[in-house]
């Protein structure tokens, strides 16, 4: 049976991604990028108080080869690796898109599902075998992410700052390595929360893409059942 994936679901993980990765991605040469290292830093110690979130987003991806835009919007909520009753729980997601399409990806910490409703078709995975499947590693992250300064992935990326605007700062990140997804991404930080705002990334067939996080809530309760995923009546169900 064909997968069919549509284009603003490939380029969803490519943004997902890098949301999730800021925490983790830390280089050293030059003074800028020290700088750039210690933002990362209390960006890391922010988000290791976090154990929910939930925003709205806005995802704009630019075809250079077609110079077509497309532009996805929508809600995302986040419940990140915690520990209840002495078990670990492992990271959650949903991702609710409200325009142009209702296309829903969602993860109990176990599954990932990518229903697309205009197909009536749901693409069922093993969490960490899915599209991207660093996703759930760096989402787990999140309550621990100071560990991972100095933790191996400081060689990863070359970090620069390139913007020093009044209310963010604007990071660059460059793979050190042949990184498959992407050349490379600037990442948007609030300065008075250390939250990750925006990225944009440019990716090896040249869409560029960028997401923004919107109305940030910290900590809101969020149902476990957010995560999960109840199959609708005649919806197709693939697992690669």
């Amino acid at each position: 049976m064909t997968i069919k994936i549509k284009t603003n679901i490939r380029s969803f993980w490519v943004g997902f991604f890098l949301i999730l990765a800021v925490s983790f991605l830390f280089a050293e040469p030059s003074g800028a990028a020290i700088r750039a290292r210690d933002i990362m830093v209390k960006v890391a110690k922010r988000y290791s108080s976090i154990g929910t979130l939930s925003a709205r987003f806005r995802q704009e991806a630019f075809y250079r080869g077609l110079n077509q835009r497309r532009v996805s919007e929508g809600r995302v909520f986040l419940k990140v690796r915690g520990v209840e009753g002495g078990e670990e729980v492992p990271a959650m997601m949903r991702w609710e898109y409200e325009f142009p399409t209702k296309d829903v990806i969602v993860s109990d910490g176990i599954t990932l599902w990518m229903y697309q409703p205009d197909i009536m078709q749901v693409v069922e995975t093993d969490a960490s075998r899915g599209p991207m499947p660093v996703i759930m590693r760096l989402l787990t992250g999140f309550s621990g992410a100071e560990g991972a300064i100095g933790g191996g992935m400081e060689d990863d990326f070359l970090m620069d700052i390139i913007r020093d605007g009044k209310d963010s700062w604007g990071v660059s990140m460059a793979p050190t390595y042949d990184e498959g997804n992407f050349h490379g991404l600037v990442v948007e930080i609030n300065k008075k929360t250390y939250l990750v705002e925006g990225v944009k990334v440019v990716d090896h067939y040249g869409v560029e893409t960028r997401v923004s996080l919107m109305n940030i809530k910290i900590n809101p309760e969020i149902a476990d059942n957010v995560f999960r995923f109840d199959l609708p009546k005649g919806v197709t169900v693939v697992r690669p």
